[in-house]
Order: structure tokens, then C-alpha cells, then sequence
């Protein structure tokens, strides 16, 4: 199941793409303002109509490849016209699906670019809000006020931040990170598990994510203001 942000202001249009995509989380925006606070959060593709009541499709489209990258984006408009078409690819929408559409037609184009994505990431991508944590590549791409931005971490340092981000809001005891983390390595100290979280949490500075301590209990990973 896929979660998936329509953005479409038509209550007829949103009840027949809920009910053809019944199999998937559906979270609708029937503004850009309302769509843009679900890109604070993690979506696996977005359907974008082009005509909206306080902007254009294809100007939110940029930002959806701002804060949102690694994100597919289908456009999903009346606008049927072959110049609106060449827009939307050229802008490098993944497909582009003229309304009234046909549902099953509809379903099938929406999966096979959900199962691409899928294929492509190899499902080795962990994501949690607005962080994406490549496994293969071991490389972070979180959201900060000023647009998304790739953190730089040691392979350990990555192994620590995916178990935190695995357990994000938990909080996790010292002896739960020696033994998930540094695999039950008795030799390892507190103050190197300090001096760990300490780095992490600078490198995580200027972001929106934060790593708390607990005096005597241990850590967890949580959004700032949470």
C-alpha cells in the first residue's frame, strides 16, 4: 500500500480516484496551501491537477521536486491540450493523465509507476517525514528551512542515525544502542556513545530533526518543537 497526496479541488474527481485507488492510502488537498503541509511529511507519489483555486499545478510542481526529490508526480488535468502535455514533461512529470479518465486504465498507469519506484529504490530506502535514508548509497537527505540538503555522515554515524530514525519519538537506553548498534560490544563506553550522539546531533543542526538526551535513561530521535 502506497500512500498517495491527490491534489484536486473536483468532489466528484476525488471520490472516483479514491474509490479506483481504494487500495492505496489516499490523502487528499483540495488547495496548493493544504498540499503544501503534506509535503512536511512522507508521500510515495503525488497526482497534481493543473487548475487550482490559489495557483497553478505546474508552479507547485517545482516544489514538490524541491522538498520532495525522490517523489513521482503524475499530472492529473482536463487540460488535454499538446502544448499543457509538453509542459508537464518537459517540467519531468512521471506521467501525464487527461481527465475524465478511464479507472481501470487509470489504476493500472498509477501502479506500474509505484512498482518502478519500488524497482528502482529496491526498497532499500527508509523514510520517515521528511528524511530519506539511502541504504545502498548510505547517504541522508533530510528537509531544512532552506530546502532539502544531504547530510554528511561516517558509515558508522549512518548505522546510528538509521536505528534512531527506525525508532523515532522511542526512547532508546544505552544498552539498547551498544547491542543494535555496536552489536553487543561490551567494550564500548558511555562517553563514546556521548561523543557519538554528540556529532550526529551538530550534523543534524539546522535541519528539522533533533537527538534528545534523557539523563540517565538515553536518546531518541525527534522533530524539533515535538
Amino acid at each position: 500500500m502506497a500512500r498517495i497526496l491527490l491534489v484536486e479541488d473536483n468532489v466528484t474527481n476525488q471520490i472516483l480516484v479514491k474509490e479506483t485507488l481504494a487500495h492505496h492510502q489516499l490523502v487528499i488537498a483540495d488547495t496548493l496551501q493544504a498540499a503544501t503541509e503534506y509535503l512536511k511529511t512522507a508521500v510515495d507519489l503525488v497526482l497534481l491537477d493543473v487548475h487550482l483555486p490559489d495557483g497553478n499545478g505546474f508552479d507547485f510542481f517545482l516544489k514538490v521536486q524541491k522538498q520532495l526529490p525522490d517523489t513521482p508526480v503524475i499530472f492529473l488535468t482536463s487540460k488535454s491540450e499538446t502544448a499543457d502535455k509538453v509542459v508537464g514533461y518537459t517540467l519531468g512529470a512521471d506521467d501525464y493523465i487527461t481527465k475524465p479518465f478511464e479507472p481501470l486504465e487509470f489504476r493500472v498507469r498509477v501502479d506500474s509507476r509505484l512498482k518502478k519506484l519500488n524497482k528502482d529504490s529496491s526498497q532499500r530506502l527508509h523514510r520517515i517525514e521528511n528524511m530519506v535514508l539511502n541504504l545502498d548509497l548510505q547517504k541522508v537527505t533530510v528537509e531544512s528551512p532552506s530546502g532539502p540538503c544531504e547530510l554528511e555522515l561516517t558509515s558508522f554515524e549512518f548505522k546510528l542515525l538509521l536505528y534512531l530514525a527506525k525508532n523515532k519519538n522511542i526512547l532508546l537506553t544505552r544498552d539498547q544502542l551498544m547491542e543494535n548498534v555496536w552489536g553487543g560490544n561490551l567494550n564500548v563506553q558511555d562517553r563514546a556513545i556521548d561523543t557519538h550522539m554528540s556529532k550526529l546531533r551538530k550534523k543534524l543542526d539546522g535541519t528539522y530533526w533533533t537527538i534528545k538526551s534523557v539523563y540517565g535513561s538515553g536518546y531518541r530521535l525527534t522533530q524539533k518543537n515535538d
